[in-house]
């Protein structure tokens, strides 16, 4: 994959909207830019055609073009920006609307991004080159990932990952991707043979059953860290479907000093 027409970085920065309501800008000459939305909803438009777009969409854009902005109803969105300095414009034949695809999921690359700027110059080429490479091996078009519902469906599951401390409901993780319940559902029952709030508890679970044998941290952090409500709603939950309490299984099988 061709890096030979990019020549710097000049942006990597995470974003919130928070409550407030943010308008598009538009891409500067000599600049490509890549958005990833990690959560939320927002708008990308052009040719007087707006998408709406959510956590696991990437938006490619080049000089001249909008950025997203927030929905009509102000949802609020989060995304990282990545802008590069480029010899010239070279827009992708498959447009601008791509989604995340692969193991690493846009949380996990946002974090190491950011991690590694720290120890980088901003105008380091070669991890310049890496970032730049690292977004379009990720991409999948627009509609390519319609053809395929697993493309669609890695991002929901990303976007599980990142929030699984959040309340979620089958109706928010279906608005968060411009599905209905019954597509969501469609989409788990398929892939999995199981609505996704039983796929969301099953994953909740694996989560603790990782930081009980991999860390010393008391039950209520795991709770917490697991998307539960209280310490004695996730021991109940634990207890049902282990049938034993987190500290015992921590016994049996931690690796870790106990609590």
């Amino acid at each position: 994959m061709s890096t030979s027409n990019v020549i710097g970085l000049w942006a990597l920065m995470p974003f919130r909207t928070g409550n407030q309501r943010f308008a598009s800008r538009i891409i500067k000459p000599k600049h490509e830019e890549f958005e990833i939305v990690l959560s939320g909803r927002a708008v990308f438009e052009k040719d007087g055609q707006e998408t709406l777009v959510g956590a696991g969409d990437v938006i490619w854009m080049h000089e001249g073009e909008q950025t997203i902005h927030s929905d009509p109803d102000g949802t609020p969105y989060e995304c990282v920006v990545l802008s590069f300095l480029v010899k010239e414009a070279q827009p992708p034949s498959d447009g601008n609307l791509y989604r995340w695809t692969g193991p690493l999921t846009p949380k996990q690359f946002t974090d190491d991004a950011l991690h590694c700027l720290q120890r980088c110059r901003y105008d380091s080429l070669t991890y310049c080159h890496y970032l730049y490479s690292a977004c379009r091996l990720h991409l999948v078009p627009f509609a390519e990932a319609n053809q395929h519902g697993g493309s669609r469906l890695d991002g929901i599951l990303n976007f599980l990952q990142v929030n699984i401390r959040e309340h979620l409901s089958t109706e928010s993780i279906a608005e968060n991707f411009n599905l209905t319940t019954n597509q969501l559902n469609y989409l788990f029952h398929q892939e999995f043979g199981l609505p996704p709030y039983q796929y969301l508890k099953r994953l909740r679970l694996q989560r603790a059953e990782a930081y009980l044998t991999e860390t010393d941290k008391p039950v209520k952090w795991i709770a917490y860290m697991c998307g539960y409500q209280s310490e004695s709603g996730f021991i109940r939950a634990f207890g049902k479907t282990h049938q034993m309490a987190p500290l015992e299984y921590r016994q049996l099988h931690g690796s870790a000093s106990s609590a």
